[in-house]
């Protein structure tokens, strides 16, 4: 597990949390800001394991790809059975991308988080908590897992990089750490450091090859949003680069922020639940 960097205020609120859990606790976060790690970490403290994403004992479910009631289902099933041990916590769920759920699968969440196991705890990560259901994020715990600073980046990760590629993935990835952590490992086990490969490549593209992209891009298991947010994280580093350089021509500058533009708007699209392939044709027939 990743090394944990986190904000003052929401070690502050972490350090509360850890003395006195919740049965139910939601995380919320810029995409790559860091919120699984931070889940795993509360959960090893809470039960007492290095290792709780292989621990028996701990089910993690992905709302981005199990959108429907049966991944709730399974949940109610694994928290069903008996867990031995006489520790307070024993047993814990993760619900990453929480709000991603469908409608039903929510509905049934809510049952849950309604009267959970009292040996059982339940953490929901979120990067739009407004899209779960409100009795939902009125039964949570809410910690803000708000971005890292440079200081802390370059203090913690100064031994293995250089300074300048940690300014780099820190500007890319505006603090959020679980992507800048991916970005200085080059790794792509990250989702987001995928998506900003792809964004990179996306922008290189003539406009026929970005269109002729949309069905593959559509099939990929990296989401719409998540392309349009990396796509937005490169375009915002590189006018920052053009401005802070000066080796830039107004014209450049233009453009640059023309397609920031595009792609603000295009995330404003998908938010209002406009076709995603609508999305991408019109973005990418305007870049």
């Amino acid at each position: 597990m990743n090394q944990l960097i986190l904000h003052p205020s929401t070690q502050a609120s972490v350090d509360v949390l850890i003395k006195h859990p919740s049965h139910g606790i939601g995380l919320v976060g810029v995409p790559g800001s860091g919120k699984g790690y931070l889940a795993l970490h509360l959960i090893g403290e809470w039960l007492s394991t290095t290792e709780p994403s292989s621990s028996p004992y701990v089910l993690i479910l992905d709302g981005s790809k199990e959108t429907g009631i049966e991944s709730v289902r399974d949940m109610q099933s694994f928290l069903s059975l008996h867990v031995p041990g006489r520790s307070t916590l024993r047993r814990a769920v993760i619900i990453e991308n929480s709000e991603q759920l469908g409608h039903e699968a929510q509905n049934a969440l809510l049952k849950t988080l309604e009267e959970p196991p009292s040996d059982t705890v339940i953490v929901c990560t979120a990067s739009a908590r407004q899209l779960l259901l409100k009795t939902i994020t009125s039964r949570l715990q809410w910690i803000e897992v708000r971005p890292v600073s440079l200081e802390q980046l370059e203090e913690n990760m100064a031994g293995r990089y250089q300074i300048e590629q940690i300014t780099k993935a820190y500007h890319l990835s505006a603090g959020a750490l679980g992507l800048a952590t991916a970005l200085l490992a080059e790794g792509t086990d990250h989702e987001l450091s995928g998506a900003v490969d792809t964004a990179k490549k996306l922008l290189r593209k003539s406009r026929f090859e970005r269109l002729a992209s949309i069905d593959s891009l559509l099939k990929s298991e990296t989401s719409p949003a998540l392309i349009l947010d990396a796509m937005y994280r490169v375009l915002k580093i590189a006018l920052q680069s053009q401005a802070e350089s000066g080796n830039f021509s107004d014209k450049q500058l233009k453009q640059t922020t023309q397609q920031l533009l595009l792609v603000s708007d295009a995330q404003g699209s998908l938010g209002a639940r406009v076709q995603p392939k609508l999305v991408l044709t019109t973005l990418f027939n305007a870049l």
